[in-house]
């Protein structure tokens, strides 16, 4: 009779203990999802099917692998901080008609807002994860030369350091331009991708509108 009680009673401690072990899992794992995305099925890499020489609009994004979301032209500031924290740092601060705001996040990102609208990101290599990338998967992971393998071997500009490509918005399309434009007219339908390189290595990257780079880069 004694030992049939100390039995049930072991069982009892298993069962406590196994339940208490699978509650600690799961908070452990309810926790890193939410700051990884482990569970979410999203991908650590940007899903973009692109063609060198050609443009859309997912070349107007950001990818955080850390959080794997996608950080888009546009996007509202709240929206943004939501993804990435909050800001570190306020870089520029500018008023008028169409002020412009420009904050410091970690890991090497610098977002523009315009009227609260996210229209320029730039990351700066601070020795860190890689945790930025294009849409094309370019970042401080790669060489120096893998932004014309995967953007065109043609850039817009290729001067000081930089490999500029330009692309302008004409309906629903989004064409490559050949020249640098200063028609103040399509400066919110002429877009940006720039990649800085030193010493043979990528040491920073911007995507923006014209109107940013323009009157602020």
């Amino acid at each position: 009779m004694e030992t049939a009680k100390s039995n049930i009673s072991n069982l009892k401690r298993i069962v406590i203990g196994v339940i208490a072990s699978l509650v600690l899992l799961g908070t452990t794992a309810y926790f890193l999802n939410e700051r990884y995305g482990w569970l979410s099925g999203a991908s650590a890499l940007p899903n973009y099917d692109y063609t060198p020489d050609e443009f859309t609009k997912l070349d107007l994004a950001l990818y955080d692998k850390q959080k794997r979301k996608q950080l888009s032209y546009g996007m509202r500031k709240s929206e943004a901080e939501d993804i990435v924290g909050a800001a570190t740092e306020e870089i520029l601060t500018t008023k008028g008609n169409s002020p412009i705001e420009i904050l410091r996040y970690e890991d090497g990102l610098a977002i523009g807002y315009r009227l609260d609208r996210a229209v320029s990101f730039q990351v700066t290599d601070v020795g860190g994860d890689d945790r930025f990338v294009t849409m094309r998967n370019i970042g401080f992971a790669n060489g120096s030369g893998d932004p014309l393998v995967t953007y065109g071997l043609t850039p817009t500009s290729s001067e000081a350091g930089y490999l500029t490509y330009l692309f302008e918005k004409t309906g629903g399309d989004y064409q490559k331009l050949n020249e640098i434009t200063n028609d103040r007219d399509r400066k919110l339908t002429t877009y940006l991708v720039s990649f800085k390189t030193e010493n043979n290595k990528l040491v920073s990257f911007s995507i923006s509108d014209m109107l940013f780079a323009q009157n602020v880069m």
